[in-house]
């Protein structure tokens, strides 16, 4: 039982954190110009401002792709979960 709640908690975390990076590859965030750490007036992401990027860059790219992988996961490891607990059974 406990192999199972592992399994399902994996795939819940997938499921969130794909989902954290598919609503923020796809929304922006306008910034004012911040001439302390030399970061122009734009629309950043939150990794973006998480990584410290200080102009647009292609991780909103790479964020959408790592996302979309991660949600496709899900499906995977709920039907992976089920083939073997009916094996088991």
């Amino acid at each position: 039982m406990a192999m199972a709640a592992t399994r399902v908690a994996g795939a819940l975390m997938t499921l969130a954190i794909g989902a954290f990076l598919f609503l923020d590859a796809n929304t922006f965030v306008l910034m004012a110009a911040d001439p302390a750490t030399g970061r122009p007036k734009g629309c950043f992401t939150a990794v973006e401002l998480m990584l410290g990027v200080s102009e647009s860059s292609g991780i909103r790219g790479i964020e959408w792709l790592v996302s979309i992988g991660l949600l496709l996961a899900v499906p995977v490891m709920a039907i992976s979960a089920l083939v073997r607990w009916f094996r088991r059974r």
